[in-house]
């Protein structure tokens, strides 16, 4: 089987980081593939960088949008893929050059072929922050485990295109959405395969506060805005589940906090904890 491998590449802002992702896109040694390269309204210089690449290989294809979030770029990019399989990867992020050899042994049989993967900060490749494997891909554990336990990088896997027939990624949303895909994909329970080997690398830098998901308050409003949705989809009973599985986790952690808490004799470090509870009391009631 030489399934052609469809690669969607969102750009905002990461022009520093563009070359290094494309060319990891260009060094795959399995050649059955195109990269889909969406300039979501970059300031920088990010559509110069792409065009360079359209011009050195005819497998690289360019689109510009006006700037309206990863999620719309992504939907463009899927929208104009002629491939078997999907690949997204973010414009800061990377493959290794096996990537795709390694996945595409198992394309006659599976529909999502996923690996292991590394963190990338500061020239250096790290392991993963949490160990993936077959288990965590169902619907029950991307439901109610999700964050709390494991997420899984977006770019991990190869994603057979029938998958997504009938999904695109909501727009209105700067974090979660990548929850929805694999809720999405788990939920038709597609034959899936783990390559226990870390395939790709997923760049982590110090200015990642900056970002929506560095950002813990706004994490906090996409996590309640995204639950309507869970109940459209999923139905009152699982959503409500999901709600009680959540603020138990939650007191659990405030509970094992306090108890650490407890043992600190330090009368500024209680100070300090007593005035950040009140700021998060203050900011719920706003």
């Amino acid at each position: 089987m030489n399934p052609l491998i469809s690669v969607i590449v969102p750009c905002y802002n990461q022009a520093q980081y563009l070359d290094e992702c494309l060319q990891s896109v260009l060094d795959q040694t399995y050649q059955n593939w195109e990269c889909i390269i969406v300039n979501d309204g970059s300031p920088d210089n990010t559509a110069e960088l792409a065009e360079k690449w359209v011009q050195q290989d005819k497998r690289f294809s360019y689109y510009y949008s006006e700037n309206k979030g990863v999620s719309n770029a992504r939907n463009i990019g899927l929208d104009q893929t002629n491939g078997n399989f999907i690949q997204f990867l973010d414009s800061d992020d990377t493959m290794s050059a096996d990537n795709f050899a390694q996945k595409v042994k198992f394309a006659e049989d599976f529909k999502i072929i996923f690996s292991d993967f590394n963190i990338l900060t500061n020239n250096q490749l790290l392991p993963g922050y949490n160990k993936l494997s077959e288990e965590l891909l169902t619907f029950n554990e991307v439901f109610f485990n999700w964050e709390t336990v494991f997420t899984i990088p977006i770019h991990t896997a190869i994603i057979s295109k029938s998958l997504f027939d009938n999904f695109r990624f909501n727009t209105t949303l700067t974090c979660f959405e990548d929850w929805l895909m694999w809720l999405y994909l788990a939920h038709q329970n597609p034959p899936v395969r783990f390559i226990d080997t870390p395939l790709v690398a997923y760049r982590k830098e110090i200015e990642a506060h900056k970002t929506a998901s560095g950002n813990l308050e706004k994490v906090v409003k996409q996590r309640i805005k995204v639950m309507p949705l869970i109940k459209e989809w999923y139905g009152e009973e699982l959503h409500d589940q999901l709600v009680y599985h959540l603020l138990l986790i939650k007191s659990i952690e405030n509970i094992q906090l306090k108890k650490e808490l407890s043992k600190i004799k330090n009368g500024r470090i209680i100070s300090t904890y007593l005035k950040f509870k009140t700021y998060l009391y203050k900011k719920r009631n706003q």
